[in-house]
């Protein structure tokens, strides 16, 4: 009996609640009269790199603080893109460029590819659709396109 109590309290797994466990960054410079923007949550489905560009330029005034704006990151997440920051540690995203780095190769599979040439010229119109409606999500597609696609070869 004596060994199966052990046993568990060697394995308790209850956080521990020390305040230098509850922040990143312990001793953050906080920027005089912020006030944290209100972002589009990120949920781990769509491309990363437009919510990192989309956090970055709310967060632009407070660039020089960069401690405050890693830390104020898990405000622009939710579910699972939240859980993952949760689980990261001061040492692992030290700067910016750390967590950017990490943040994309986390949701890298969510990153929308540009279409080919091939696929947009095989894209067929849906039975029942009208033209116009086929003729705006084409446009809207080969936009995508890198290099953009010319009038000629449209």
């Amino acid at each position: 009996m004596e060994e199966t109590i052990r046993a568990l309290q060697a394995n308790d797994v209850r956080p521990d609640a020390r305040y230098g466990d509850c922040s990143l960054f312990p001793g953050m410079r906080l920027p005089p009269k912020f006030k944290v923007p209100e972002f589009k949550t990120y949920e781990g489905t769509t491309d990363p790199r437009h919510h990192l560009r989309h956090y970055r330029g709310k967060m632009l005034q407070y660039w020089e603080y960069e401690e405050f704006v890693i830390h104020s990151f898990q405000d622009s997440l939710s579910g699972s893109a939240l859980d993952w920051f949760m689980s990261l540690k001061a040492e692992d995203i030290p700067t910016w460029e750390d967590l950017s780095r990490k943040f994309i190769d986390q949701y890298r599979y969510c990153a929308e590819a540009p279409p080919t040439l091939l696929e947009l010229s095989t894209k067929e119109m849906a039975r029942g659709q009208r033209f116009e409606e086929y003729a705006a999500k084409w446009r809207a597609q080969a936009a995508k396109h890198i290099p953009r696609i010319s009038e000629v070869q449209q």
